[in-house]
């Protein structure tokens, strides 16, 4: 979920007193300032990370002249953004609402990685994967609904569905609940199969295949919203994407409390992490309406370095085994950065209004999966170009489900 400051609530409230908004429809004609250029190794004038959008009748038109490395994308559209309803501000729990029973301890699963950063294998006897032909499930969260201060509770907010690409052509199956917790953000997949999911203030493990979980409180003022696995320390690390927080450290085995860290340096608050095939740290740094920093961070002396600024897509963060490039997302961009020189490789903007891009996922294949807030799923296969704004890429986009969040590839086939 996603929070306005108490200032916005009372510019809202004395502007429409005889209505009701949702934060959510609020926050869709946010303005979005982007300087003229972004350079590689530039350092911002003033960003405040974390910063609330301010509100206005009519989203200003935006114009991106260009990237680092002269690379120039197709304009971002305004509308884009304004035309669908946005995530509402995080809220934890009210205190009255009683903690869900754990029923049991995930059972451990049988299936292995292909590689470091490959997605899981839903058949452990399956030793190859096709690039033109293939399976799999997703699981994915949504999120809840604030209204006149008032949480209401998304059913059924942690889900999976099937998918199938052949010949070309991606095709989603039937969704499945897999649990309800009292909230649901970020999700990444586990070596043992378990979902971890960020629950908006909590974070969750969560087996898929009998919807039992555990829980454990990141610590301090963290807000449990995006979740990464670290596979070299066996922990996750989370943190609050709006507003934006430091992170907690919380063990995998086992699964308990976690540990909240102080952040210095350029953003000493993310929206996410990400690591790459040598464990090298990366984040962004935005609200839920991207047009923010991208940089590393190391977790040893928990340093961030900016390195682009005012990024459209600087929200979600995964990294790319098959390019060894990073992919980023937010707004309606997904951008493509060389995690060694930090230059943008591509840029691709969505087609039409409404997007809202949150978290994005691969299959270290040359595939690519991206959940839009609006309730879309993006599917893109870029196995043959390893450019995501390649023309000649097979693109699918088709509606998911509502309060759409984030998404994780739960296994391949």
């Amino acid at each position: 979920m996603k929070r306005f400051t108490f200032l916005t609530s009372l510019l809202l409230l004395s502007l429409c007193t005889c209505c009701n908004y949702s934060r959510a429809t609020l926050l869709q004609n946010s303005p979005i300032s982007i300087p003229n250029t972004f350079i590689s190794g530039s350092t911002p004038e003033g960003l405040v990370p974390g910063s609330e959008a301010i509100i206005t009748s009519k989203p200003p038109t935006i114009t991106l002249t260009s990237f680092a490395v002269g690379y120039s994308p197709a304009a971002l559209t305004a509308t884009a953004i304004a035309a669908n309803a946005s995530k509402p501000p995080t809220t934890r729990p009210p205190a009255t609402l009683a903690t869900p029973t754990i029923l049991a301890t995930p059972a451990v699963s049988t299936a292995t990685p292909f590689a470091l950063g490959y997605a899981l294998k839903c058949n452990a006897a399956q030793t190859t994967n096709q690039a033109n032909t293939f399976s799999g499930v997703l699981a994915y969260t949504r999120y809840n609904i604030e209204q006149n201060g008032k949480v209401t509770h998304t059913p059924d907010n942690v889900k999976q569905i099937t998918y199938t690409y052949t010949a070309g052509k991606f095709t989603l199956g039937t969704s499945s609940k897999i649990t309800t917790l009292l909230g649901a953000d970020g999700i990444v997949t586990i070596p043992d199969g378990s979902l971890i999911v960020g629950g908006e203030g909590t974070t969750w493990k969560v087996n898929p295949k009998t919807g039992a979980f555990q829980q454990a409180n990141p610590g301090g003022s963290v807000i449990s919203d995006h979740v990464t696995y670290d596979s070299q320390n066996n922990v996750i690390w989370t943190s609050g994407d709006n507003p934006l927080t430091t992170l907690a450290k919380i063990p995998l085995t086992p699964f308990a409390n976690g540990t909240p860290v102080q952040l210095k340096g350029d953003d000493p608050v993310v929206s996410a992490v990400t690591f790459d095939g040598a464990h090298n740290a990366y984040y962004t740094s935005s609200s839920i309406n991207g047009n923010g920093s991208f940089g590393t961070i190391n977790l040893t002396t928990l340093t961030t370095t900016r390195k682009i600024s005012h990024i459209p897509a600087a929200h979600g963060i995964t990294y790319d085994p098959f390019t060894n490039t990073l992919l980023l997302a937010g707004a309606n961009h997904l951008t493509q950065v060389d995690p060694k020189t930090f230059a943008v490789l591509s840029d691709w903007t969505a087609p039409g209004p409404g997007f809202q891009f949150d978290q994005d996922a691969v299959d270290g294949l040359g595939h690519l999966w991206v959940a839009s807030n609006d309730g879309n799923l993006v599917f893109m296969d870029f196995s043959k170009t390893r450019k995501v704004a390649d023309p000649t890429n097979s693109v699918s986009i088709q509606h998911l489900d509502t309060n759409l969040d984030d998404i994780t590839l739960e296994c391949v086939n």
